[in-house]
């Protein structure tokens, strides 16, 4: 910075602004100064010094300063001082330069030269000044360069700025008092006391007053006004005021009049005080004041004169009396400006009627705008508006209108009158203009005409005419046009008085102008013909586009394809794998029956041992509880399997359950076979073969593994299971010596499909809806008595079959 910051007041600060700190040449710096205290100092004036920036070397201008005469002060480049006639500033830059290592130029060998430049600021621009003009008050500017004969180095710029303040002019020694007199018949004026600088001079002014000396009682307000001669280098000198008052007389009566009696109904009480003179009498003689009052009983609103003579009051009070004077005036009306038309309104095709804001001067507050009275109009001419006054007791028109009766005919409603205008309306002339006519047209079309006021159809307005000739001599009608056919056209204007032509509608109507009707209307085909020749290349794009797509799909579909052929191989190869895997397990079950066939043919020599065994059966019935007829549920299947282990059951027998288990649940089609051979089992239960095909398990194995169990528990080597029929009270069992034990297990198929054919069964069954139910009855021998035993008494069922859950509908499948 250039300024040293150290030297300035606590807490001002300062910053620098540049419109270029890089670029080759002169620049001004600006330097602004901050104030800490700006309520009780002044901002201090910005510094502006010189930035120059060269290729050169530049000299060091810390030994350079400025040194100030003439009563100035300051320092880093900005001085203050305050105009003294008898001084002049004078500045001189002192010091010697240094070069860029510091060193003190030798002036002795490099010539130094220090040119001063003087400015001062004029209406904000600097011109040029001199040294003696450093002397006036105003703002200046000292610019010292300083050069050598050095080639390398630049010139150096300092620069200084003075303000030089006005001054004050010396008023300590002048004083204005107050003076009160009394009343001695002499006159009585009030000065100034002491001696007035040089340059200063005074004039007296008296409020309200042309003289400068009075003799009359009263009071007198006096104005010194100060003049300064020197404005450039003095400030100017405040005014001073002081009062005379002169006593000791006493009031005999006032008079009033005013200067202009003639007032109108818009004047006020202010309007007459301004023309009003009231005198006031006193011993001492007769003197004029403004100390009075005004007061009127005829006003009205906002304190205005009525119309006609009205009589004033003047009120003056001196010493608490009051004295009263009466002052006539003439109250004549206010002129009030007729309306005039502003224009605007154009022919429409309907019926126009202006409004109150279509007329200049109108004012609501002094006029109404008469409705019924006005005169409408249609058609291109001059029609009547009515205005009438709103107070006419003290307002009327300035120009006075001579109808008495008028001569034109108002619209009233839907029907018409004569107008008859009362004395406070006038009528005011309005027009309807014509309507103007536009028009647009493009090549090829027909020119587009229109207008900004007429609301109706153009065509009736506007008439086009085709020629073959373009003298149009030869016209042709619109229906007789062919297509694709250049004729030449005029526009004819129809009705010349509500219509006028702008220049683009004329110009169809001076002269013909040519015009090609539209080509012919295309058939679907020529339409067709005309697409494909015009969008060829796209439909070219377009077929090859569907080309490459129906291969793309026929490819996806050929890969699809051959997919599905290797998935339907890959099933085939699993169902024939399933195929020959059922066709084993069939072969195992044909030899596990044939073997259990071998066995029953040796049964007969093993039943005279069963009755010992009887005891041992009824134990039998829980260990078969859960066995399914074919195509149960896994969860029915899961049961069987859960009391048949519970009951060790023999391994064969199990082995036997866990895969009818698995073949029921994966082989659901296996249902029919297993009927058939359920068939079997039950044509064998009726006299046949002793096979049951309840879950696939003939009953020859079931009586082996049901005899192994019995063998198992007689020898000891097994408990039978505790069921709630196990741990019942026995019941003693007659079975007769040629019958043979035989369990059969039965599953409740449907207690709800045949309620009368199962109702005994549903008696003797306890078990929930659902539930395996395991009975166990007695097998006839080849010799039959026709008896049939249960465990606990002797019964004869209907029907073997319908005993074991089928109805007759199962029973013929």
């Amino acid at each position: 910075g250039w300024i040293d910051t150290s030297k300035l007041p606590a807490g001002m600060t300062v910053s620098y602004t540049c419109d270029n700190w890089i670029t080759v040449g002169t620049h001004t710096v600006t330097a602004t100064f901050t104030n800490p205290d700006p309520t009780n100092y002044n901002d201090p004036a910005t510094k502006t010094a010189n930035l120059i920036i060269s290729d050169k070397e530049q000299y060091k201008t810390d030994n350079l300063s400025f040194t100030v005469s003439g009563g100035a002060t300051g320092e880093n480049g900005a001085y203050t001082a305050t105009y003294n006639p008898e001084k002049t500033i004078c500045f001189v830059l002192d010091g010697k330069l240094l070069d860029k290592d510091g060193n003190e130029v030798d002036e002795s060998v490099v010539a130094v030269s220090r040119d001063y430049k003087y400015q001062q600021k004029v209406n904000g621009e600097w011109v040029d000044a001199t040294a003696a003009d450093l002397k006036n008050a105003g703002t200046y500017r000292v610019t010292v360069t300083v050069s050598t004969d050095d080639a390398n180095y630049d010139d150096v710029k300092m620069t200084a700025e003075l303000t030089i303040n006005k001054a004050n002019a010396d008023m300590s020694e002048v004083e204005f008092k107050d003076l009160t007199a009394a009343y001695d018949g002499k006159e009585h004026t009030l000065t100034i006391s002491g001696t007035l600088p040089d340059g200063v001079t005074v004039q007296y002014v008296v409020k309200n007053q042309s003289g400068k000396s009075f003799t009359e009682i009263g009071t007198y307000e006096f104005t010194a006004k100060f003049t300064v001669a020197d404005t450039d280098n003095y400030n100017t000198v405040g005014d001073k005021t002081a009062t005379l008052t002169i006593t000791d007389a006493s009031v005999l009566g006032i008079t009033a009049k005013a200067a202009n009696d003639k007032f109108t109904t818009v004047n006020t009480l202010d309007d007459l005080k301004n023309v009003l003179i009231v005198t006031v009498n006193t011993t001492g003689g007769d003197e004029a004041t403004e100390d009075y009052e005004l007061s009127c009983d005829a006003l009205r609103d906002g304190g205005k004169f009525k119309f006609g003579v009205q009589s004033i009051t003047v009120k003056y009070i001196s010493d608490g009396n009051e004295f009263i004077a009466v002052v006539n005036i003439t109250v004549e009306r206010e002129k009030v400006a007729l309306p005039t038309f502003k224009g605007g309104l154009n022919y429409t095709g309907v019926v126009v009627k202006p409004t109150a804001n279509d007329f200049n001067g109108y004012d609501s507050a002094l006029m109404t705008f008469v409705t019924d009275k006005l005169q409408s109009g249609l058609n291109v001419g001059s029609y009547k508006a009515v205005f009438a006054l709103n107070d006419p007791e003290n307002y009327e028109w300035a120009t006075t209108t001579t109808y008495k009766k008028s001569v034109f005919a108002a619209v009233v409603y839907d029907g018409e009158t004569e107008v008859i205008l009362n004395a406070n309306e006038a009528a005011v002339d309005w027009n309807i203009a014509r309507a103007v006519l536009t028009a647009t047209k493009t090549e090829g079309a027909l020119p587009v005409f229109a207008s900004e006021s007429y609301i109706g159809a153009l065509s009736d307005v506007v008439a086009i005419k085709y020629y073959k000739d373009e003298a149009c001599t030869e016209e042709v009608a619109a229906a007789d046009l062919a297509y694709e056919t250049q004729y030449f056209v005029k526009a004819e204007l129809l009705d010349t008085d509500n219509f006028e032509l702008d220049t683009s509608a004329a110009q169809y109507t001076v002269k013909s102008f040519t015009y090609t009707t539209p080509a012919k209307q295309l058939t679907l085909w020529d339409k067709i013909v005309k697409f494909v020749v015009t969008n060829w290349l796209w439909l070219v794009i377009a077929v090859a586009a569907l080309i490459l797509l129906i291969i793309i799909i026929a490819c996806a579909a050929r890969a699809s394809r051959k997919r599905r052929e290797r998935e339907e191989r890959r099933l085939a190869e699993e169902r024939a794998e399933r195929e020959r895997r059922e066709e084993r397990e069939e072969q195992r079950r044909r030899e596990d029956r044939e073997e259990r066939m071998a066995a029953r043919m040796a049964m007969p020599q093993m039943m005279p041992q069963m009755p010992q065994q009887m005891p041992m059966q009824q134990a039998m019935p829980q260990a078969a509880q859960g066995v399914a007829v074919g195509g149960a549920s896994s969860n029915e299947i899961a049961e069987l399997k859960a009391e048949m282990a519970a009951m060790k059951a023999s391994q064969d027998m199990a082995k036997e359950l866990a895969i009818r288990a698995e073949m029921t649940a994966r082989e659901m089609a296996l249902r029919a076979e297993q009927n058939a051979v359920m068939r079997s089992d039950i044509n064998a239960l009726r006299g046949g073969e002793q096979t049951s095909g309840i879950i696939g398990i003939s009953l020859d194995k079931l009586t082996e593994l049901v005899e192994k169990t019995v063998e198992r528990v007689l020898n000891g080597k097994e408990k039978p299971a505790a069921t709630a029929e196990s741990n019942a009270a026995p019941v003693t069992a007659q079975v007769p010596p040629d019958a043979v034990m035989t369990t059969v297990t039965t599953t409740k198929i449907d207690t709800t499909k045949k309620a009368a054919q199962n109702a005994d069964r549903a008696a003797a069954q306890s078990a929930p809806a659902g539930r395996t139910v395991v009975r166990n009855f007695v097998a006839p021998m080849p010799v039959d008595d026709g008896r049939v035993f249960d465990v606990g008494g002797f019964y004869t069922p209907a029907d073997p079959v319908t005993d074991m859950g089928f109805g007759e509908e199962e029973n013929k499948d």
